[in-house]
C-alpha cells in the first residue's frame, strides 16, 4: 500500500538509486529500468502489484476499506466500514461488534486487494482471521511493513 500523488514515482529494489529502478514501460501496466515516473491517475492510496521478472505493476486506487467476515454483523456479504484517521489513508479505524469466528480486511467492498493471516505480519490474500465474541476498536495500520491491526475490547 502507498499514497500515490500525480507527481509520479518508480518501483526499486533497494532504498536508494544506486540500484534498479522500475519505470514505466511502453504500454499501460508495463515496466522498463530506464522507463520515466509512473504516473496514478489521481493522488490517493494504492494497492501497487509488481512483478518485476515479468516487468508489469498493476495500480489499484482504494477509497474505503471495511471488516468482513462470518464474525461481522454482515457476515461474507456486507463489509463493516473503518474510517481513514491520518490525511495519506493508511491508518483506519473503527468500532465493530464481532461474533466468534473469522474475519478479514478488504478494500472497495471487492476482493482485489484484501488482508488476512496474522494480526501483527497482514498478507494480501491472506488466511481468514479467528476472533472472538465482543465489541472491539480495530485500527488497521499500512503505515510500514508489516501490516498490522489490533482489536481493542470495549
Amino acid at each position: 500500500y502507498a499514497f500515490l500523488d500525480e507527481g509520479g514515482f518508480k518501483f526499486t529494489n533497494a532504498p536508494d538509486w544506486e540500484h534498479i529502478n522500475y519505470g514505466k514501460g511502453d504500454a499501460d501496466g508495463a515496466l522498463s529500468t530506464s522507463g520515466g515516473n509512473i504516473c496514478p491517475p489521481s493522488t490517493g492510496l494504492y494497492w501497487c502489484s509488481v512483478n518485476t521478472a515479468a516487468l508489469t505493476y498493476s495500480l489499484y486506487e482504494i477509497s474505503t476499506i471495511g471488516v468482513i467476515g462470518d464474525a461481522t454483523p454482515g457476515g461474507w456479504d456486507v463489509s463493516s466500514p473503518l474510517t481513514a484517521t491520518d490525511a495519506m489513508k493508511l491508518v483506519w479505524e473503527g468500532d465493530v461488534t464481532l461474533k466468534t469466528g473469522t474475519m478479514k480486511f478488504r478494500a472497495n467492498d471487492a476482493w482485489d486487494a484484501n488482508l488476512g493471516g496474522s494480526l501483527d505480519d497482514l498478507k494480501q490474500n491472506g488466511s481468514d482471521i479467528a476472533v472472538k465474541e465482543g465489541t472491539y476498536h480495530v485500527v488497521l495500520d499500512l503505515s510500514s511493513l508489516p501490516y498490522k491491526a489490533t482489536l481493542t475490547a470495549k
